[in-house]
């Protein structure tokens, strides 16, 4: 197995360097820099001023503290009317989003977070640039390679610079042959034999055999493909299902938040799981339909799991999600 292929940066640690500050933690250390539990007070003749405390009993402990007086200039900061407290709460406010901004640019520069321009210069230090999916038109912008996918392929082209043809190498050329190929798999049935097996963005993911040609040249160059493998490329076999499935809710006012939460998580878990090689389990299906909110899901279809081998992958051709009421009508 390749070393680079399957390697997710998203199970890396938060680098210690992003606080992730909220404003209540920034304002109660604002509060504590402000306020003083029995400031020293001197007269004109710079002798102690004696000043009745108070005896307070919280949750920081059992302390004294002289009472606030604002012709003193003692404030405690306990009144959200009080102007010194607005005017530290805006400055509070105001750091929480430098604190932010700071950890977003630490977080830019980490190839396992950026995104958007930050990745590509990112991955133009590995010679990789994003793919095109889809050429503009005058109406319509161009459809790119998503950040996930230039992210993979920027790993895979460390294998790239092998000279011996390992499986990444294969697996990286392929994806950036064209931008329409999805996900690719090599595998090696027999010395000097490869097969190249590509999935398409287009349609249910049956590649075209344009685009076979196009990823069979691009691997077939003489800077590509070691001199003594023998090259197959073919389109995964697509293994088709529907999903069917009835929803049982908790009692609520409505099930529509929770339903739009049931779409997103079977897309999410489509984006990762329609792949080559990857079947359609039973806890996956049931993971992305179970969401706050979900008494019971039940699938009627498909049989589960939808296993699938390294030359297939699996469609859904449709998705009919049955709301079957509540658990206690």
């Amino acid at each position: 197995m390749s070393a680079f292929t399957f390697n997710d940066l998203s199970k890396l640690p938060q680098p210690d360097v992003v606080k992730n500050y909220t404003f209540e933690q920034l304002w109660q250390i604002r509060k504590d820099q402000f306020m003083g539990r029995q400031p020293l007070l001197l007269d004109e003749d710079q002798k102690p001023v004696i000043l009745p405390t108070k005896y307070i009993e919280d949750e920081t402990g059992n302390y004294y503290r002289v009472e606030a007086d604002p012709n003193r200039e003692l404030y405690y900061l306990e009144l959200e009317s009080d102007p010194i407290v607005r005017i530290l709460q805006a400055d509070v406010y105001q750091e929480m989003h430098l604190h932010q901004r700071i950890d977003e640019a630490a977080l830019a520069i980490m190839p396992a977070y950026a995104t958007g321009n930050d990745l590509e210069q990112i991955a133009a230090r590995y010679g990789v640039t994003r793919l095109i999916i889809v050429e503009a038109t005058l109406s319509d912008p161009a459809v790119l390679e998503s950040d996930d996918a230039l992210r993979r392929r920027m790993i895979l082209s460390m294998e790239a610079r092998s000279t011996a043809g390992p499986e990444g190498e294969y697996v990286y050329h392929a994806l950036s042959a064209d931008g329409l190929v999805k996900d690719a798999y090599a595998h090696s049935p027999n010395p000097t034999e490869v097969v190249v097996t590509i999935l398409s963005h287009e349609g249910n993911g049956q590649a075209t055999q344009e685009l076979i040609d196009i990823v069979y040249d691009a691997l077939n160059e003489k800077t590509t493909r070691p001199m003594g493998d023998r090259l197959t490329v073919q389109s995964a076999q697509i293994i088709e299902y529907q999903l069917n499935a009835e929803l049982i809710f908790y009692r609520g006012p409505s099930h529509t938040p929770t339903l739009q939460s049931v779409d997103q998580a079977i897309a999410d878990y489509r984006k990762q799981a329609e792949r080559i090689g990857h079947s359609i389990t039973d806890s996956g299906i049931k993971s992305a339909l179970h969401q706050q909110g979900v008494y019971r899901a039940v699938v009627a279809s498909p049989d589960l799991p939808v296993v699938v081998n390294t030359q297939q992958a699996a469609f859904c051709t449709a998705i009919n999600i049955t709301d079957g009421g509540n658990v206690d009508e």
